[in-house]
């Protein structure tokens, strides 16, 4: 298990650190801490894109992401395998699709790679400089979705333009990465999965 901590930019210590008392009790119970960099403005945009730090944990062959508020409630090895081998079942990246969004931000499994953290940081900074704040819905993270091709949530929803929930924020940039930039996505709905 890896913890991605995050200072926030209001700390004035540079090289701020979790308290002793709780980096002993992580690191006790098999946690690796991993610190990222502090950002120039701290909101929920920031925290949200900070998730995709788990490309840079190149150690790992998979790595499967989780928001704080998800409980595991068994061992989820089983993913990691499913996407391995040579007939794998499971794709390398592994989104789940959501009740009002084709691809949850709290939970998803992608292959780390240092030159993906910098091109998916790129793609992040050029977004922000070309649209200023403004999110197109018809572009997206950089992709025009042309029929036949869609997204779909859980509740049945179709479309063909970015504007499900979070499309401007993790869960779009998430989907647009694995579906338009990377193409090797399995996309789990219920009890079937799509590649």
């Amino acid at each position: 298990i890896v913890v991605l901590v995050r200072m926030s930019a209001d700390s004035d210590a540079v090289d701020a650190r979790l308290p002793s008392n709780v980096t002993t009790l992580l690191k006790s119970s098999g946690v690796h801490i991993e610190y990222i960099p502090k950002v120039h403005v701290d909101n929920f945009y920031s925290a949200q894109m900070a998730k995709f730090h788990i490309l840079n944990l190149v150690q790992y062959d998979r790595v499967l992401f989780m928001d704080s508020d998800v409980m595991p409630f068994g061992n989820l090895d089983y993913i990691f395998h499913l996407s391995e081998g040579e007939k794998p079942s499971l794709q390398e990246n592994v989104i789940l699709a959501w009740n009002i969004e084709p691809a949850a931000g709290g939970f998803f499994m992608l292959t780390p790679n240092h030159d993906d953290f910098l091109q998916i940081l790129k793609i992040q900074r050029d977004h922000l400089l070309k649209y200023k704040g403004n999110f197109d819905t018809v572009q997206g993270w950089g992709h025009v979705i042309q029929p036949p091709d869609h997204w779909e949530n859980l509740l049945g929803i179709q479309s063909t333009t970015w504007t499900f929930y979070g499309a401007m924020a993790d869960q779009g940039l998430l989907y647009y990465w694995v579906k338009y930039v990377k193409k090797k996505v399995s996309i789990i709905k219920f009890n079937k999965v799509e590649t």
